[in-house]
């Protein structure tokens, strides 16, 4: 039987989030030929076991170290033969009914213009992710410099996106669960391996959509994502400092000279507005445990600014 999707689910120490994430694949695809593959990037909590005690048919690859997530879908992609490829986060379910990637699959079929496409993201509580949206100098970091940019992001994009459910043509969307045909990978490769963590799904729809793919976010379609799997601690230090090294390396690719190294400016000029809000708990003598974290990782991203920003 011909597979028609292949399913990349890059994991790394989230052996129960893994298990409902395959769980809800099996139970909500149906009418699709589907091949899984798990990139495990050096788990030490029996995830790879679980695997094969669990889900014998998953193919897995075990790497020796964490090598980052653009790099372990990379490997992946050499071994896909469907016709089309699913990137799938391990903290995302397919809610029940829903057959998520049946229909998307289906739609991709019905529209061969598309080439690129990404479902509504949801929490289980119901509210909705930004997932989607365009790639330009103005609005990709414009929002960094200022200390508490997230809830004004999502607001914005709400506004725009979040009305309707009608197919809309975008830029990017989210690596969380990203469908495309092979032969969109075969024309402009998998993702620049030098991310470790974030942006590399907006690099290569950049590259995807200069080369004349059609990207779509398609609203009628839904996943639960979960997004319990952030790390606390050391992890979330160097997941702040990959953050903004990608940020940066992005910027230096598509927009070199002044406007990269003003959007990094921006950047640092963020990070050292949020270590002074948050340090001011510390000055009225409060003792805050986000605060206290916050603290640490700032003051680690503004240590190795040289390695993180453009000047």
């Amino acid at each position: 039987m011909i597979t028609e999707v292949s399913i990349v689910i890059v994991n790394w120490n989230q052996k129960d989030l893994l298990k409902k994430c395959i769980s809800s694949i099996y139970a909500e695809t149906t009418q699709t030929n589907i091949e899984i593959i798990v990139v495990d990037n050096h788990s030490e909590d029996d995830s790879v076991a679980m695997l094969h005690v669990k889900f014998p048919n998953v193919q897995i690859i075990e790497n020796q170290e964490n090598v980052g997530f653009g790099r372990a879908n990379n490997l992946a992609f050499q071994r896909a033969k469907g016709k089309y490829i699913l990137l799938v986060n391990n903290d995302v379910t397919i809610p029940a009914d829903t057959h998520a990637i049946d229909n998307m699959a289906a739609f991709l079929d019905a529209h061969p213009e598309i080439g690129i496409a990404g479902p509504k993201i949801l929490h289980p509580s119901g509210a909705i992710e930004p997932s989607c949206g365009n790639i330009n100098f103005h609005t990709q970091f414009s929002w960094e410099i200022f200390p508490f940019y997230h809830p004004i992001y999502h607001w914005l994009w709400r506004l725009r996106y979040a009305k309707g459910n009608h197919p809309r043509e975008v830029e990017a969307v989210t690596g969380a669960f990203l469908l495309f045909r092979k032969e969109v990978l075969e024309s402009i490769g998998g993702f620049d391996m030098f991310y470790f963590l974030y942006c590399e799904e907006i690099d290569w729809c950049k590259r995807a959509v200069d080369k004349g793919v059609r990207v779509f976010y398609l609203p009628q379609f839904y996943v639960h994502h979960l997004r319990s799997a952030s790390a606390g601690g050391e992890n979330l230090v160097r997941s702040l400092f990959e953050y903004y090294k990608s940020k940066n390396y992005f910027a230096k690719k598509f927009w070199p000279g002044w406007k990269a190294r003003l959007l990094s400016l921006c950047m640092y000029s963020g990070v050292i507005f949020r270590y002074l809000g948050w340090s001011a708990f510390f000055i009225l003598g409060i003792r805050h445990e986000k605060a206290e974290l916050m603290k640490e990782v700032l003051q680690y991203t503004i240590k190795r600014r040289k390695e993180t920003f453009l000047f």
